[in-house]
């Protein structure tokens, strides 16, 4: 039952970038207390807001509850190279359509660190594959 209120919560919280087709999720320390978050509760929410029409790369962002470190979690349909934008900003690596990486701060330097890596990714997200 709580990891389905969390979904709920956390959908309800998402931010959408409709300029550059993606979209954020979100689970703070307070959050996952809330919750009663367990290691694992989370797994495949990142893949959620792909099913919303236009969205061409997700991103979840999970702050540790013991080191001061946001994971961060990228899907992408098409060709969109997400594994590149998390080698860039987020000193991680992957796969085309499925990437991690961290982010040594706050939530919130790594949601501007996402909000610019769209600008800079902006061609290649507007791109018709």
């Amino acid at each position: 039952e709580s990891r389905l209120r969390l979904m709920g919560y956390i959908l309800t919280n998402m931010k959408t970038y409709a300029d550059y087709h993606s979209a954020l999720i979100t689970l703070g320390k307070s959050e996952q207390e809330k919750f009663n978050y367990i290691k694992g509760d989370s797994e495949g929410f990142v893949n959620i807001p792909l099913t919303i029409k236009n969205i061409r790369l997700s991103c979840f962002m999970r702050e540790d509850t013991e080191k001061n470190v946001v994971k961060v979690s990228l899907r992408s349909v098409g060709k969109f190279p997400c594994n590149k934008l998390t080698s860039e900003f987020f000193n991680g690596g992957g796969h085309l359509n499925a990437s991690g990486g961290e982010h040594f701060g706050t939530m919130s330097e790594a949601i501007s660190v996402f909000e610019k890596a769209l600008k800079k990714y902006e061609p290649l997200l507007k791109a018709k594959d």
